[in-house]
């Protein structure tokens, strides 16, 4: 877990400094302007151990749009549990991204995003309960659909990629992977 603090800290003492900045830039220039948004989905896990699970999974985000094509973006992800036979596991997390705008019209914008998964997970089984963090690169694809000035529906496709080594889980767990394949759709709020 003490992996886990400081660059949650770190995350988000910068996007404050980055929305303090905003709020006065925007005054000034028409090109930047902050947000808020949500959305829920599904998440498929794929792993040997748990095969192919599906779970319902959501997310918070704020960011900050500068100019017509970059953004940068904080969020908490919840990805919902998965499980088999002899343990499950719960995984949230928090995202710091970066979003590249390719396409730019008066109804949609097309974007790609990336950064870093800062995630926590619970391991449990009748035996013993574990807590664990970590941080991995993500990706993902998406689009806003503008619906008025301030308000656009969010469609979004997320790939996570949560590996577990020996040090974080225990030998049992050394190079586990968890590919995470997150769609959703959110709703986003400008100011």
């Amino acid at each position: 877990m003490k992996n886990f603090i400081k660059p949650l800290a770190i995350s988000i003492t910068s996007l404050g400094l980055v929305f303090t900045g905003a709020s006065y830039a925007n005054d000034v220039n028409e090109g930047i302007s902050p947000y808020i948004g949500g959305s829920y989905g599904r998440i498929d896990v794929n792993n040997d151990d748990f095969g192919d699970d599906d779970d319902a999974a959501y997310s918070i985000y704020s960011g900050v749009k500068i100019g017509p094509i970059f953004a940068a973006q904080l969020g908490y992800v919840d990805f919902g549990g998965t499980n088999n036979d002899f343990f499950s596991t719960n995984t949230t997390g928090i995202e710091l991204s970066g979003l590249a705008y390719v396409l730019n019209t008066e109804m949609v914008d097309v974007y790609l995003r990336g950064g870093l998964l800062f995630w926590d997970a619970e391991l449990n089984s009748d035996s013993f309960n574990t807590d664990n963090d970590g941080n991995e690169l993500f990706w993902g694809v998406g689009s806003d659909i503008n619906l008025t000035e301030n308000l656009s529906l969010r469609l979004e496709y997320a790939r996570y990629n949560v590996e577990y080594e020996d040090d974080e889980f225990g030998p049992l767990a050394d190079g586990t992977e968890y590919d995470l394949n997150h769609l959703n759709a959110g709703i986003n709020f400008s100011f």
